[in-house]
């Protein structure tokens, strides 16, 4: 992918629908580049944050990753600016990676909810290596199992650095959720009514 050294204001680039970014890396200074949008988002659909890919800039090829996304607080979906991170071969990336949870309806047939404590976790690998997310198929588990960090099977190179013991799926018991959710609503209320009470002095 080619991107281009940065010729216009950031406001500019984008009516232009162009991106302002900067590359950076311990092997170079910081250059500010720019991209098109359009390419900028089939990069991001391809690689995400996790994986490293070449992009050339004049003509020298960097392998970088997508470190960071800017984008607007209103609008998530429009991106404001980003930072490609240049790594070299034999370095070490380390990265959150997001959860994927995949068979939630075989949980519901059980009148199970499916309970995501940890949506990301933190992994060290190879830069030709990574992986988009950690997936987690749930359809044959029964209310009351869980999985946590030490449980997952991940592919060769790809190295945990998350604290093994964090809970990430737990499946409950629906009836059991809507019970302490409405325990707590009438204990709230409780605090409330006290609150609210003036002392009766004589």
């Amino acid at each position: 992918m080619k991107i281009e050294n940065r010729s216009e204001k950031s406001s500019s680039l984008r009516k232009m629908k162009k991106l302002p970014g900067v590359l950076y890396g311990k092997s170079i200074k910081p250059v500010s580049i720019q991209i098109d949008e359009k390419d900028f988002r089939e990069l991001f659909k391809s690689y995400g944050k996790t994986k490293a890919f070449k992009v050339k800039l004049d003509k020298e090829t960097h392998q970088v990753f997508i470190k960071d996304i800017q984008a607007d607080v209103l609008n998530p979906n429009a991106i404001l600016s980003f930072d490609l991170l240049k790594v070299e071969h034999g370095n070490l990336i380390k990265n959150r990676v997001p959860v994927r949870v995949h068979g939630r309806e075989a949980i519901e047939k059980l009148n199970g909810i499916v309970q995501i404590a940890l949506n990301e976790v933190e992994v060290e690998y190879g830069v030709d290596s990574g992986i988009e997310a950690i997936d987690i198929d749930v359809s044959l588990m029964t209310i009351g199992h869980s999985i946590h960090v030490r449980d997952l099977k991940l592919p060769k190179g790809i190295k945990i650095i998350e604290d093994e013991d964090r809970l990430i799926v737990n499946i409950l018991e629906a009836k059991h959720v809507i019970e302490t959710v409405e325990t707590k609503v009438e204990e709230s209320e409780v605090e409330e009514i006290d609150s609210d009470s003036e002392p009766k002095t004589e």
